[in-house]
């Protein structure tokens, strides 16, 4: 990441200077090299401005292509094998076990497609989204870095599902604020699981501190206890109202998101020092890596949402 932050920063330096097509150059470097990661996102951004390329950035550069889903494979007889165990398991009503089985044969062999994309259907259809995610990324993982839509099209409702749909539209009503924003936020906070709690004590989708939640309730007009936020429709309109407050404040999505992680006391002092910078810096300026990284996994993540999803709503 930091070569490609680096590159994408010498291409904005260039660019001002009036040296467009060695800014080109260097962000075409950055998104074929990486398309589905911050800066990757940011150099075809870039690149669109500039109006130097036309259509969709190619993915993947020349020469050794990712290992995606649909990866061809020869026949293996400990891969039948496998498979052949895990299906008996679920067929025998033992579907925890199958998952399991599987998850063991796609970390033995992570060069096998076919293991893996097994695996992360057990995972999903139990639940387990994060073990699910383990899998796709040890043996993925260069396709999730560069893999086209298409390609990727496979991993797109285990790894970047809009799950809830309704109640996040239904919340961001009147809002104008894009709900890929919110799959990407709740996607960073609990992997869509309505049961996580933290170690700090914030529950559900949205992560929403009890506290936090019963002060924004107390606006809109519900008082919810503390079981209620295991309830989605409840926990995602809390925490939709509680983002919206979140970004009318802070004037900005970057800064909305970091004020949702790091709190909006932390976010005034930087909005102060830096805040007039613009966005991209402002980014690249926060102190604190935690919600550096935070602020640039959901903003990858809504690139990535918007890149799989494209005339699908």
């Amino acid at each position: 990441d930091w070569a490609d932050g680096a590159r994408y920063w010498r291409g904005k330096a260039l660019a001002n200077l009036g040296r467009g097509q060695e800014a080109a150059g260097l962000w075409m470097e950055v998104a074929g090299g990486r398309p589905n990661t911050y800066y990757g996102g940011r150099a075809a951004a870039a690149l669109a401005s500039l109006g130097e390329v036309k259509g969709q950035v190619v993915a993947s550069p020349p020469g050794k292509s990712p290992r995606c889903p649909d990866a061809s494979e020869p026949p293996s007889p400990a891969v039948s094998a496998a498979l052949a165990k895990a299906y008996a398991l679920a067929d025998a009503g033992l579907p925890a076990l199958a998952e399991m089985a599987l998850e063991f044969s796609a970390k033995a062999a992570p060069e096998r497609a076919d293991l893996a994309m097994a695996h992360i259907r057990a995972a999903m259809d139990g639940g387990r989204r994060t073990a699910a995610m383990r899998t796709a990324w040890r043996t993925f993982g260069g396709c999730l870095l560069r893999g086209t839509p298409a390609e990727l099209m496979p991993l797109r409702d285990a790894l970047y599902p809009r799950a809830y749909a309704g109640e996040v539209v239904t919340a961001l009503n009147g809002s104008g604020i894009d709900p890929d924003v919110i799959y990407s936020l709740i996607r960073q906070e609990s992997f869509f699981d309505p049961k996580a709690v933290s170690g700090a004590g914030a529950v559900g989708l949205m992560q929403l501190m009890p506290e936090t939640a019963k002060a924004v309730g107390k606006k809109i007009g519900i008082r919810p206890e503390r079981a209620d936020l295991f309830n989605p429709v409840v926990n995602i309109r809390l925490g939709v109202a509680f983002f919206r407050e979140r970004l009318a404040r802070e004037g900005s999505l970057a800064a909305a998101l970091a004020s949702y992680n790091a709190g909006e006391n932390r976010v005034a002092v930087w909005n102060a020092g830096f805040g007039g910078l613009g966005e991209e810096l402002f980014v690249e300026l926060i102190p604190y890596t935690e919600t550096r990284d935070y602020v640039r996994r959901i903003t990858t993540n809504a690139m990535v949402y918007e890149r799989l999803y494209l005339g699908k709503n």
